[in-house]
């Protein structure tokens, strides 16, 4: 089985990977927060807004790699509230002092209550994971697949799916 997932996890010996797409890291706030007419922000400047993290019931990975991500620029995330699904972060951020921290592919990214700002030399990748042990010649064709796939996204935006269109 190959799995597909936004981040990197703490791999083990037993696991393979191969990154399919990297996209800049953003950091999503609401456009009435006076960061929103940012295009870029490097990430400690986010010390003191108020995080929304996936659960790390659902998602133990994610919080680790944040965590971890914010400690290294010298500061602990203050987590204002967790959600259970990644398709609720967008929608979860109701205050000018919260912040997501996500990339291009998070549904409702497009949302026009949003303002989206690059975090500077961070990134976000796609990558496929599969068992080492597992010998189906089919996951090389359908990693390079994917691959290839990638390599012209994003899309243009008339050919972006219409109900795409119509949650913007």
């Amino acid at each position: 089985m190959t799995a597909l997932s936004f981040e990197l996890p703490y791999m083990d010996e037993s696991l393979d990977y191969e990154i399919l797409y990297t996209c800049p890291l953003l950091a999503c706030v609401r456009k009435t927060n006076p960061l929103a007419s940012r295009k870029t922000i490097d990430l400690p400047e986010l010390q003191y807004m108020e995080f929304i993290f996936n659960s790390p019931r659902s998602f133990p990975s994610y919080c680790k790699y944040y965590s971890h991500l914010c400690y290294e620029h010298g500061f602990g995330p203050r987590i204002n509230k967790y959600v259970n699904s990644p398709h609720s972060l967008i929608w979860s951020i109701q205050n000018d002092n919260e912040v997501v921290l996500c990339d291009m592919f998070i549904r409702d990214i497009e949302s026009t209550q949003i303002a989206k700002l690059e975090v500077n030399r961070q990134y976000s990748s796609l990558i496929a994971i599969w068992k080492k042990s597992n010998e189906n010649p089919l996951i090389e064709m359908y990693v390079k697949m994917l691959k290839e796939e990638f390599q012209t996204y994003p899309p243009e935006q008339d050919m972006m799916p219409q109900w795409q269109e119509s949650c913007s």
